[in-house]
């Protein structure tokens, strides 16, 4: 069931099941490894990755594979949030129509 604003009621669910139980996730095997020491290596993979990481940010050597990094960093943090603002003609026409319906709507 959800309330007037669509929202799950507390102790519903929209995926009563939840996960399938087949659903199999690579992430906790990543993270495992991560915490892993490479042969002849005294820092785990995941310190190797931000020292790889940190001194490319600051110019000192080049990041040869960043996408492969990226996309390992959005899988264990999440990818950021983005902010996306548009501003044309067609927007506030569509602001306009809405607010005219909103006041019918509480006209009657």
């Amino acid at each position: 069931m959800r309330d007037e604003q669509g929202r799950w009621l507390p102790g519903e669910s929209g995926n009563p099941d939840g996960r399938p139980i087949d659903n199999i996730s690579i992430l906790p095997y990543i993270k495992r490894k991560l915490q892993e020491v490479p042969p002849n290596e005294r820092r785990t993979y995941a310190e190797c990755i931000a020292t790889r990481i940190v001194r490319a940010a600051a110019g000192e050597i080049e990041l040869t594979d960043g996408a492969t990094i990226r996309d390992l960093l959005d899988r264990l943090d999440g990818k950021p949030k983005q902010t996306i603002e548009t501003h044309n003609d067609l927007d506030q026409e569509w602001y306009e129509l809405f607010q005219e319906i909103a006041g019918e709507a509480r006209e009657q």
